[in-house]
């Protein structure tokens, strides 16, 4: 019996001492709070808003509800968990959800703290930091309920007798938005901005707000304005400009990003653009009204910090139907100007569409594209005797999109690289109409051009000004002229132009003059005593292709394997002919070299047997020296390193006795 007294006396010991040691087990009856008294902070205007904007008050008109928890500071325990309070607005009041759960009074060492919107899920959080970070904003805000539901107001409360204090702070950073709805476009608006990101709640007076989580960085963006020309706005803001309870106002006026393509007009020659791709990404345009070379990029609502890549397409006015839309160029990016007071991106082109200045050969128009070789013809001159610009292409291009090639002006000089020009197919001639200074490492490499009464060069048409120039050019083009003029494989009309290092493997069938490298050259009135005051050269050319005189119009025109017509030439040397040529009437004039020589020098070439076992046809005071045809290989000059040899290292590749040698640009 003793024993078991002992231990009753024990247990109620332990039982008093641990009643003690926590406030759980103290009696709550008659102790819980009599008043509630709650005061809301306003947003207050960040460092870049208007001074009249000095804030925004928040009030409650009734039956939201609040969380307020009890922690015994000392043992960290939760007493009161997140207890639901409701506000009454027709007795300006809060009231307990739950008469049964309630918050009660407390002795010392006891903090009270409150949050809202109430959420169930927040039981058991022992501070503001904790609710603060299990706090979940809501994407879309655009109700005035869900806007509600994401301003997140903590506070600390401050106990007198049996009234508790709670003063409400926003925990939440405020976006507010106003846009200016004035338009460059007679369009009508589509009346709903489409947002990026949060979705914000229209106010009644047009003002779009949402709530953003502070310090972190936040992105504004959306679309809006007239259907015909969509304003895209993005602005970025940093974490250090968005702070708890600081409202940021933001003026989005109509002033769409646009693109200035041009320094002149070239979309009327080209076409319109049609699209970018900036970074990878790609944006239609739409041009900006009154203007011919601005356009808006649907969808851009930023500059990119960096370019890594800016292509922009046409709409090819030439192309077929199929291949409309052509890539004009893709951008340096270090050339795109960025100007931040008027949202646009500047990209400097001429009136071709090109980049580069096209004053010099140091700083030449850079041709990478085929609607930028169209481009050559809309700058300078019609006159090829002024023109000034200079060129130079920066890759292969294909010309398939074009059923019908318009050649175009080569400028002062046009420098191919050593690029290919590919499917050139044209009723109108070659690549180029006339060459207004230096044609070089230029190649035709596939194409067809059918053309009627017309002169015509796979290369250029016609070249015909003292000191112009056709230097290491090449065609492999298929070549029909019906009642043409003067027909060649690189140059139709070469009249009083250097030619050199040029090759033609094309075959070429007319019906009057045609020659495998030029059709005619025709030099200065001279005599043939004054040969060195002749303006006309042609050196280091050979033509491999068939040349083909039709019966159409027998006896009417020469035909030979470099040349047709040879007229007042200052001289035609160290050229070969190993093509065939046919002649489909009989007693055409074809010599294997050239079909007549007239009062001009050919020396040192050799040609291939024709029927006739001519090399020139017809030679009307001809001065020929040593021109031979291929009949015995061991006649064929030897190669050597000597600079002065005519067919040696300083213009031919390496060949053995009887090879066809190959010029030094050759692959």
């Amino acid at each position: 019996m003793k024993r078991v007294l002992e231990k009753r006396v024990l247990w109620i010991v332990f039982i008093t001492l641990l009643m003690a040691c926590n406030s759980d087990f103290e009696d709550k009856s008659g102790k819980v709070l009599t008043s509630l008294q709650v005061t809301l902070g306003s947003f207050e205007g960040n460092t870049d808003t208007r001074t009249q904007e000095s804030g925004y008050q928040t009030t409650f008109i009734g039956n939201e509800q609040i969380g307020i928890f009890s922690l015994k500071a000392s043992n960290n325990i939760v007493l009161d968990n997140n207890v639901p309070y409701k506000y009454n607005a027709s007795t300006n009041s809060w009231q307990p959800v739950n008469t049964g759960n309630q918050i009660y009074v407390y002795g010392s060492g006891v903090t009270y703290y409150a949050y809202y919107p109430y959420n169930s899920n927040m039981d058991d959080k022992k501070s503001i930091a904790e609710i603060t970070t299990a706090f979940t904003l809501p994407e879309d805000q655009s109700t005035y309920d869900n806007y509600s539901s994401a301003d997140l107001m903590t506070a600390t409360g401050t106990l007198s007798s049996s009234t508790l204090s709670l003063p409400f702070t926003h925990a939440m950073s405020l976006i507010e938005i106003e846009i200016d709805e004035t338009s460059n476009s007679s369009a009508s608006y589509d009346p709903a901005p489409i947002f990026y990101g949060i979705k914000p709640w229209k106010m009644s007076d047009g003002i779009y707000r949402y709530l953003v989580e502070p310090g972190i960085d936040a992105e504004i963006g959306f679309d809006y304005g007239p259907v015909d020309n969509r304003y895209a706005f993005q602005k970025s803001l940093a974490a250090a400009d968005i702070t708890a309870g600081k409202y940021i106002r933001i003026k989005a006026p109509f002033d769409n990003r646009y693109l200035e393509l041009n320094t002149g007009n070239y979309v009327g020659v080209l076409g319109p653009v049609s699209k970018v791709v900036i970074n990878g990404t790609e944006y239609s345009t739409s041009l900006i009204s009154g203007s011919n070379n601005q356009y808006l990029l649907d969808g851009l609502r930023k500059s990119p910090e960096t370019f890594t890549s800016f292509s922009i397409y046409i709409t090819d006015n030439l192309a077929k139907a199929d291949s409309k839309e052509q890539l004009l160029l893709a951008v340096t990016t270090s050339n795109i100007t960025i100007n931040a007071t008027n949202k646009s991106l500047t990209i400097p082109l001429s009136t071709g569409g090109m980049e580069g200045a096209g004053t010099s050969a140091a700083d030449p128009y850079l041709v990478t594209t085929p609607p930028q070789l169209r481009g050559v013809d809309v700058e300078g001159t019609d006159n090829n005797s002024a023109e000034t610009e200079y060129y130079e292409q920066k890759a292969d291009l294909d010309l398939s999109a074009y059923d019908n090639w318009k050649p175009v002006k080569s400028g002062a000089l046009y420098d191919g690289k050593g690029y290919k020009v590919n499917n050139l197919v044209s009723t109108q001639g070659g690549i180029f109409s006339s060459n207004g200074g230096t044609i070089q490492n230029v190649h035709l490499t596939s194409g067809t051009i059918n053309v009627n009464n017309k002169t015509v060069g796979g290369v250029v048409n016609e070249s015909t000004l003292s000191g112009h120039k056709i230097l290491n050019c090449s065609n492999a083009a298929t070549i029909t002229v019906t009642n043409g003029g003067d027909i060649g494989g690189v140059v139709g009309n070469g009249s009083h132009s250097i030619i050199e290092y040029c090759k033609n493997s094309g075959n070429i069938t007319v019906d009057t003059y045609g020659g495998g490298i030029v059709g005619l050259t025709w030099g200065n009135q001279v005599s043939t005593n004054e040969i060195d005051k002749m303006d006309t050269e042609i050196r280091y050319c050979y033509n491999t292709g068939t040349i083909t005189k039709s019966n159409a119009r027998k006896n009417d025109g020469d035909c030979g394997g470099i040349i047709s017509r040879l007229v007042r030439t200052k001289v035609l040397e160290y050229c070969y002919n190993a093509g065939q040529l046919i002649d489909n009437g009989g007693n055409n004039r074809i010599g294997s070299i050239m079909g007549e020589l007239d009062n001009s020098y050919s020396k040192n070439n050799y040609g291939t047997s024709v029927t006739n076992n001519k090399l020139h046809y017809s030679i009307n005071a001809g001065i020929t020296t040593d021109d031979n045809f291929f009949n015995n290989p061991s006649s064929w000059p030897s190669y050597s390193a000597e600079t002065s040899n005519g067919w040696g290292s300083s213009h031919w590749k390496s060949y053995n006795q009887g090879e066809y040698p190959k010029l030094l640009w050759e692959p």
